[in-house]
């Protein structure tokens, strides 16, 4: 007729952890951007001489967001230097929900270690001129330093040749390269073979190097070690001149060429910890297994290629916390005409399987997400405990 003392002491456990698991936090979806134009590479955004707005408020999300050629006309560096009449100014489009400002402006939406996502989109780059030196993608910004996840077009200020896809600047993401990274040595120009064309980019760039003011074109920095690292100097050409003639055919690698439809796919598992209820800090030895990120692609609707989980190796195991990461497009301009019409399209967006998406496939890492699907609800442990009440009654009849 009544439970045994046992019985309740399990009973009454079971739904006190139960309750106290609450339900997990739900996986981020935006409902609308913010939209910028940034005009230098310090941390204020400014207006453009088309008086762009400093952020434009993109509500409800569009299906498309399409970046016209504006008619800007920065010109750095200056035209008689290598790469001249580059667009420096970038766009930038941050994911939102609604009350994710500050102070008015746009702060978009500050991802944290822990918190799983999965962003999906399709891009396509389009244009009348031959080489528009584009590039369009992901901006990740965090407090440790900056990475990008981008297309380029056939010609940008990394270098020319075919158009690539690729992580830049792998202070953050793992590096990977879909295409433009498997050249031979002395291949300065990018286009798969040691020629001629390299000693000129070489020649032309003597003396170049990343601390100098007039010029870090490091394009032909082929010898990257002791007094030569950072800088083009004669162990460059003894580099060139030793693997003249070699080639690479650049199987297996995917490149993007103007108006291709690219559609990419990006996702983050965050790292294994011992203790969860520790604080996340850099170089942390609560963590168990780094966290890994996917990048998945499909160029014009072919089979998607997958670089499989890659591990995160920064001083977070993972993305930092208060992590921006937003669309982004930089430079709108031409070597030769600055305002050339040119059109970036994103389309297609899928964040967290919440919204229609490109529809590219699941990746091999996907299924960590499972872990972030909401826990059940209370009244739904509140009868599984009273379930387990009941069936001790039944027993101790």
């Amino acid at each position: 007729m009544f439970l045994s003392k046992t019985t309740w002491i399990v009973a009454s456990a079971l739904l006190v952890v139960l309750m106290a698991a609450g339900p997990a936090a739900a996986l981020y979806v935006p409902d609308k951007f913010f939209a910028a134009l940034y005009t230098d590479y310090g941390d204020t955004f400014g207006v453009s001489s088309v008086n762009h707005p400093v952020f434009e408020n993109i509500t409800p999300l569009p299906s498309s967001y399409v970046l016209e050629e504006t008619g800007i006309t920065g010109q750095f560096p200056p035209v008689d230097q290598e790469g001249g009449m580059f667009e420096r100014d970038e766009h930038q489009i941050r994911f939102a929900t609604n009350g994710e400002t500050s102070n008015g402006q746009a702060t978009g939406h500050k991802y944290q270690r822990r918190e799983s996502w999965d962003i999906a989109f399709d891009l396509k780059i389009e244009s009348p001129n031959i080489a528009p030196r584009k590039e369009a993608g992901l901006y990740i910004k965090s407090p440790i330093g900056n990475s990008l996840f981008i297309v380029t077009s056939n010609d940008t200020f990394y270098g020319t040749g075919q158009g690539t896809i690729s992580t830049v600047f792998p202070d953050v993401l793992p590096q990977y390269f879909f295409s433009g990274g498997a050249g031979p040595l002395g291949d300065y120009n990018g286009d798969m073979t040691v020629d001629g064309a390299d000693y000129t980019v070489w020649r032309d760039t003597l003396g170049c190097s990343a601390t100098s003011e007039s010029c870090t074109d490091l394009r032909a920095n082929g010898n990257n070690e002791g007094a030569s690292m950072d800088v083009i100097d004669e162990d460059d050409f003894i580099t060139w001149r030793d693997n003249y003639g070699q080639t690479s055919s650049g199987e297996g690698e995917v490149h993007y060429n103007l108006g291709d439809t690219l559609s990419v796919r990006l996702i983050y598992t965050p790292p294994e910890l011992a203790n969860e209820a520790l604080p996340d800090i850099a170089d942390d030895p609560n963590v168990v297994t780094p966290g890994t990120i996917e990048y998945i692609i499909s160029l014009n609707g072919a089979t998607p290629v997958d670089s499989g989980p890659l591990d995160f190796t920064n001083s977070w195991a993972g993305i930092p916390n208060d992590t921006l990461i937003m669309l982004r497009v930089q430079n709108l301009a031409t070597e030769a005409v600055v305002n050339d019409s040119s059109t970036v399209t994103f389309s297609n967006f899928d964040f967290n399987g919440d919204l229609p998406g490109s529809g590219i496939g699941a990746g091999a890492g996907a299924g960590s997400l499972a872990a972030a699907v909401p826990e059940p609800s209370s009244l739904f442990l509140l009868a599984m405990a009273f379930g387990t009440i009941g069936i001790g009654r039944r027993r101790s009849r």
